[in-house]
């Protein structure tokens, strides 16, 4: 076990000068940042192990693991004056299916605009959010799942307005005991944003622009008396090479544990704090992921969650 454990460090040493691809540029970006300071401390490698309110996010088939009710709220701070919160929602079905609610908002409250003669005009607004509606169902048994995300994209720049509908699909396997979980997802469907700024600005006009799609797979091992689990994910974009993401979580007590991981060769930290109550348990989460871009400063994760 402490070959294990050392191994995974020192990759991570290794490999956490790798620069990450550019996430920006595509529509639908915010959605490729990852979301939850649990996965996000452990490099966005969640496809297999996705098992709390953020099921829908990296793997909709795993939102089967839900066993009771679960809410979640999250809140990152990016660079460049970004921000990102999200808030979600998941419940068990007689242990056969789980039914997810989501909704994630992104926006800049400092876009400075400025007019032609390099005067400024005032905050720009910038926004966008997306809400998800899942569902979940076992696939022989406790053995597996599989899910559907049914998507709301909308976007906003000005008075510009775009909205658009797609799916998400997920499934998710449990082997060897439990030990071994394999998960695979495939995100924006059909999304697709058509804007039109005709109807404000005299030379105005119309374009539209496809969603990526999204596609990633992962594999999520817990050895024999650890207290924890590893987790190799890959993820592949039409418009980027393919990444990989790293993750290893482990409890010191039950109600302390610690994350870290490789997003990409960019390495990620975190902490979790959990209390079980009389009627619910109580789960804070930290993640700390510093910049792939020089100069720039780390991004900030805080979660809080409940299960009941």
């Amino acid at each position: 076990m402490k070959k294990l454990i050392i191994l995974l460090i020192s990759f991570m040493i290794t490999a956490s000068g790798l620069k990450g691809d550019d996430l920006g540029g595509a529509p639908g970006s915010f959605l490729r940042l990852g979301l939850g300071a649990r996965a996000s401390a452990l490099g966005q490698s969640f496809t297999a192990k996705a098992e709390d309110g953020y099921a829908f996010y990296y793997n909709p088939g795993a939102l089967i693991n839900t066993r009771n009710r679960v809410v979640s709220s999250g809140y990152q701070i990016l660079a460049l004056n970004r921000k990102i919160f999200n808030a979600s929602a998941a419940i068990n079905i007689r242990n056969d299916a789980s039914l997810g609610l989501a909704w994630i908002h992104s926006g800049d409250d400092n876009l400075e605009g400025y007019n032609i003669d390099g005067e400024p005009t005032g905050h720009l607004d910038n926004s966008n959010n997306a809400i998800y509606l899942t569902f979940a169902k076992n696939v022989k048994g406790d053995m597996g799942g599989i899910g559907l995300n049914f998507k709301y994209v909308q976007g906003k720049l000005l008075e510009v307005n775009t909205y658009s509908v797609g799916f998400d699909v997920g499934v998710y396997a449990d082997l060897l005991e439990k030990r071994l979980k394999l998960g695979a997802s495939w995100s924006n469907i059909g999304i697709k944003y058509s804007w039109d700024s005709g109807e404000y600005y005299n030379q105005g006009g119309t374009y539209s622009e496809e969603f990526p799609n999204h596609i990633r797979v992962g594999a999520a091992y817990t050895p024999k008396q650890f207290p924890g689990f590893v987790e190799v994910d890959l993820e592949k974009c039409d418009d980027l090479d393919f990444r990989y993401h790293l993750g290893m979580e482990f409890w010191v007590v039950k109600q302390l544990g610690f994350r870290a991981g490789l997003n990409n060769g960019n390495a990620t930290f975190g902490i979790g704090l959990k209390q079980r109550f009389e009627l619910l348990t109580l789960k804070l989460d930290y993640a700390f992921l510093l910049s792939p871009y020089e100069g720039l400063p780390a991004t900030h994760c805080l979660d809080l969650g409940t299960e009941f």
